[in-house]
């Protein structure tokens, strides 16, 4: 991840950007957001792997959809949605991963992912239908098509049938918006992402998260722990 995208989500109202290098300061006041983006930054990393994030996992509990999405003050009300995203290089090539977080019984679950190059020329993108089943777009220069199968609601991105795609796939894609079937060009771009799949391959070992704060402040002369732990229990002696 080189650079973090947020919007509607807890104190982050308009969409904003931050950049990722190898060593990254986060500074700012209480309540500013720093909590919130150290989380947001792992539920990614989840939603890009495994699938559906947690936002109630230890050390950043943020609770349900209601106490994440950005509240935006009289009439304008509680956001519908919120958004998340990050870049990354991959084999030289600039890409992007955008995921819409919806509400479902109280719960924030991805409603749609969408892998896509910089410039947005190619991409692919899942839709959580209404019977939770997952639609599945291709884009390109030449137009956007939808894949015949769909997929269980349960089935997370990482286990979608996209490295399948292969020539007999392409003559059985249902175009959209009145799009011929994709040219050879385009449906070599489009399988060369499909590739990617599943992300997580291509990501290191699932990000550690520690508290920022002490959130169970100990005095120095109580007994420690052998063992690492992220409510900081584990006072130098």
């Amino acid at each position: 991840m080189n650079r973090i995208t947020l919007e509607n989500f807890r104190c982050f109202r308009e969409e904003q950007a931050a950049r990722m290098a190898s060593l990254t300061l986060l500074v700012g006041e209480n309540s500013t957001g720093k909590t919130s983006f150290l989380a947001q930054i792992r539920a990614l990393w989840d939603a890009a792997g495994r699938g559906v994030p947690d936002f109630k996992e230890e050390p950043y509990d943020l609770g349900g959809f209601d106490d994440i999405a950005h509240h935006r003050g009289g009439r304008g009300g509680r956001a519908d949605t919120f958004h998340a995203g990050f870049d990354f290089v991959h084999d030289g090539r600039s890409m992007r991963f955008r995921v819409v977080f919806g509400k479902r019984k109280a719960i924030p679950l991805p409603m749609k992912g969408r892998l896509s190059d910089r410039n947005d020329d190619v991409w692919i993108e899942h839709n959580r239908q209404a019977d939770d089943f997952w639609r599945i777009l291709l884009g390109a220069a030449g137009g956007v098509w939808e894949v015949e199968r769909r997929i269980p609601g349960d089935i997370v991105y990482e286990t979608f049938p996209l490295h399948r795609l292969s020539e007999e796939n392409r003559t059985r894609l249902i175009a959209a918006s009145g799009s011929a079937p994709p040219g050879s060009g385009d449906w070599e771009r489009i399988t060369r992402m499909s590739r990617l799949y599943p992300l997580s391959d291509h990501f290191d070992e699932r990000l550690y998260a520690g508290a920022p704060v002490r959130s169970r402040p100990r005095w120095t002369y109580d007994p420690g722990r052998p063992s690492r732990d992220l409510e900081g229990d584990d006072i130098p002696m």
